[in-house]
């Protein structure tokens, strides 16, 4: 699509042995190789919904669901084999209860009413089933330009819809609509990840129970997804969103957010994070290797 000679590679994970990380390496640009590549990427999935990088930084924090959760020998053994940095993505944490600038409050008012648009809110996942194909339209058009982004056919919208539905919490699933037109969106859920640890990798007979358990007890919501048409981004219908997810997440007795993977190059979204003074949380990296 992009025309780029370049190869991937996903799903590594190795015992901590550098001998069977290279034959493994080695039978992998092997391959490149005969496919007449000059350059090999990842870990990567099939698209950009996969699992994409390997952790670097954040070992000590709760994972995120989709997201690298790998031990820190992996990223010696990758390195090891000559493989550096192609591009990081970061993840940033901040608490609840934060205390916004004035200014954000004026701008969510402006906003509204300079784009003559509605922010729509959820009480149930029946209200909010009509808004998924919109919005993971408004990804496709959004992210195109994005590093390995590629965009969503009718099926994968329709498999992702199906993937994470049923743990999306309506409450936290903000809108913004334009005389019918989905122009914005935000999706955060609560952090599942005792749960999922506790259920042992086993949805059943009780491992659902646990994950249930967890989404309810804990104090985390997790930022998964959000989008702003391209010819409104700056408009401060971003922080519109933001106040209201915050509002929300109060509510709920929620202590801390975690925003989900942001390209390093994605300079107007760790702009509007950064400007609150709120650090890095979590690093991950997608390498990158020269075939000779």
């Amino acid at each position: 699509m992009r025309n780029e000679n370049t190869a991937r590679f996903g799903y590594f994970d190795c015992i901590n042995n550098q001998d069977v990380a290279h034959e493994l390496f080695t039978h992998i640009q092997n391959w490149v190789q005969q496919k007449g590549k000059s350059l090999l990427v990842g870990p990567y999935g099939f698209s950009d919904k996969d699992i994409q990088g390997l952790l670097i930084e954040g070992f000590d924090q709760l994972p995120l669901i989709d997201s690298a959760c790998n031990p820190e020998y992996i990223v010696r053994l990758i390195e090891n084999e000559g493989f550096g940095k192609e591009v990081d993505c970061m993840t940033y944490k901040f608490p609840v209860n934060l205390a916004l600038p004035e200014v954000y409050y004026r701008i969510q008012q402006r906003s509204i009413h300079s784009n003559k648009s509605k922010l729509i809110e959820f009480t149930s996942c029946r209200q909010l089933k009509p808004y998924i194909r919109p919005v993971l339209q408004l990804v496709n058009r959004t992210y195109d330009h994005l590093y390995g982004f590629v965009p969503m056919s009718d099926t994968e919208i329709q498999e992702l819809a199906s993937r994470y539905l049923p743990i999306i919490d309506p409450r936290f699933v903000k809108v913004i609509e334009k005389e019918g037109e989905v122009i914005a969106f935000i999706i955060a859920i609560p952090n599942l990840t005792k749960g999922i640890q506790k259920s042992g990798g086993h949805l059943f007979p009780v491992g659902i129970f646990h994950i249930l358990w967890a989404s309810k007890r804990t104090q985390q919501l997790d930022l998964m997804l959000g989008a702003v048409h391209r010819d409104l981004q700056g408009t401060g219908l971003e922080v519109v969103m933001g106040i209201s997810l915050i509002e929300s997440a109060r509510k709920a007795g929620f202590k801390d957010i975690e925003a989900h993977l942001i390209l390093e190059n994605n300079y107007k979204m760790r702009a509007e994070i950064e400007r609150l003074k709120v650090p890095v949380n979590k690093r991950f990296r997608v390498y990158r290797k020269e075939m000779q």
